[in-house]
């Protein structure tokens, strides 16, 4: 019985440890890939969403959705139609699948950097915590991939060159909202 006992907490230290590795690999390997992870809180998550009036006839797209914590916030908190999530590390990813199980039917997610980004008529609001040289990718890659009429939502970064439709704050932070066919008609200017 005592070595019953003390093989299964072997067992349940190796999934604890395997599991810790597992993480930390998912952020290492997003260092790596030059978008280090860092979580959107769901205070921070609302108010992106609010600003954008997102509601039950949005599909929302995060772009760097690590964790889903935004999606997420769609899903329970706004009731969007559907969300896509859009990551390039796949161990983070795979534990974001797994925790938007309940949801499976109205979330997708999708490996891939945002240069290969592809097309996705369907999105209406696009949300991003994306660093500043990623957001300045942003012109040269959503015009061509998401209706012009959706909403860009980044949250403490802008996109050089570019004035944003609105500006909120929220306490130490600042939201920047751009429309898609602004960035497009920006992007040909210049």
């Amino acid at each position: 019985m005592l070595h019953t006992f003390i093989v299964i907490i072997l067992i349940i230290i190796l999934i604890f440890v395997l599991l810790a590795t597992a993480v930390f690999m998912g952020f290492a390997v997003s260092i790596f890939l030059g978008a280090p992870y860092v979580g959107t809180s769901s205070s921070i998550a609302a108010s992106m969403l609010k600003a954008a009036d997102a509601d039950e006839k949005d599909t929302v797209l995060d772009i760097g959705c690590g964790l889903g914590n935004i999606l997420q916030t769609a899903l329970t908190d706004f009731h969007v139609r559907k969300v896509i999530g859009v990551d390039i590390n796949p161990v983070i990813l795979f534990f974001t699948k797994i925790r938007f199980r309940p949801w499976r039917k109205r979330a997708e997610f999708i490996r891939t950097g945002i240069k290969e980004l592809p097309q996705l008529p369907e999105v209406s609001i696009v949300v991003v915590y994306l660093l500043k040289g990623l957001m300045n990718q942003l012109p040269d890659i959503l015009p061509d991939r998401i209706q012009p009429e959706a909403l860009l939502v980044s949250h403490g970064f802008t996109i050089d060159g570019i004035e944003p439709e609105q500006v909120v704050h929220t306490g130490r932070s600042k939201i920047y909202i751009y429309r898609v066919r602004d960035i497009q008609r920006t992007k040909n200017a210049m």
